[in-house]
């Protein structure tokens, strides 16, 4: 029973962190490409009615002269189809975000491409505007090396570690706020190592603890950084997550000049 209870809760906040993921890069995605296509579609349309125009006054036009000009609106119609390909690809995006990570007819454990799925995470992540305070991203990825793991896992796992590194570098003094993410091939497994300048864990034997938070509540003026209050559930469930796969050894941990996570994924 409480068994079936963890993996309904699991699937919950599978779900929760979908609700966080997708609404927001939706409409960012289609608020890009509604106003794009806008503009492509009213110059399309009149370009249209000058060639329309040009072939009106054909007969009183010297040949090579409009031949020249017809030349020219044509080739902007095709240079305009060609800037709808830019389109595609994000809408590309969106499904294979879709598709992998959270459509029921893929899930399960398979053999990733590791590096590949972290470049395409790092794409969504810029185009969802999650980094910010000027970050720097170092992404130095090694080999070309499969885990077998759930797609969803693994996002999730990218979202939330790389989210709270992000977070966490708000509030500190370094010019330059940095995230960097890497991963070392090995015979039988691959180290994935997310490493962030922002501020220390202040409490490492709690982290995956069910309700610990290292989060400020700032609605209430007597929170502070030493004595954080509220609830987190994000770190506890990636707990579960991981704990899913035989042999994936895990941290989260102080290092010099920042924070660590790291988690040992097996080739096979």
């Amino acid at each position: 029973m409480e068994k079936k209870i963890i993996e309904k809760l699991t699937d919950i906040y599978y779900y929760l962190q979908y609700g966080k993921l997708m609404p927001g890069f939706i409409h960012n995605v289609n608020g890009k490409i509604t106003a794009v296509d806008s503009k492509l579609q009213i110059t399309s349309m009149k370009t249209q009615m000058k060639i329309k125009k040009l072939k009106a006054k054909k007969d009183e036009m010297n040949p090579e002269v409009y031949e020249s000009i017809n030349a020219e609106y044509e080739d902007l119609l095709k240079t305009i189809d060609k800037l709808k390909q830019p389109m595609t690809e994000l809408t590309g995006l969106i499904k294979t975000i879709n598709e992998k990570v959270f459509n029921e007819g893929n899930a399960g454990i398979q053999m990733i491409d590791i590096n590949g799925t972290i470049k395409s995470f790092d794409e969504f992540f810029k185009f969802y505007k999650r980094y910010k305070h000027d970050t720097e991203v170092i992404i130095d990825l090694e080999g070309n090396p499969f885990v077998k793991m759930e797609y969803r896992d693994i996002y999730l796992i990218l979202y939330t570690i790389v989210k709270n590194a992000v977070d966490s570098t708000y509030s500190i003094e370094a010019e330059t706020k940095q995230i960097r993410i890497t991963t070392n091939n090995h015979s039988d497994h691959v180290d994935l190592t997310i490493f962030c300048n922002g501020n220390k864990i202040t409490d490492e034997n709690k982290l995956f603890n069910p309700l610990f938070t290292t989060k400020v509540d700032y609605s209430d003026i007597e929170s502070n950084d030493e004595d954080p209050k509220g609830a987190g559930l994000d770190l506890y469930f990636l707990k579960m997550i991981m704990d899913k796969y035989d042999g994936y050894d895990y941290s989260l941990k102080n290092v010099e000049g920042g924070t660590e996570f790291r988690i040992k994924l097996l080739k096979k």
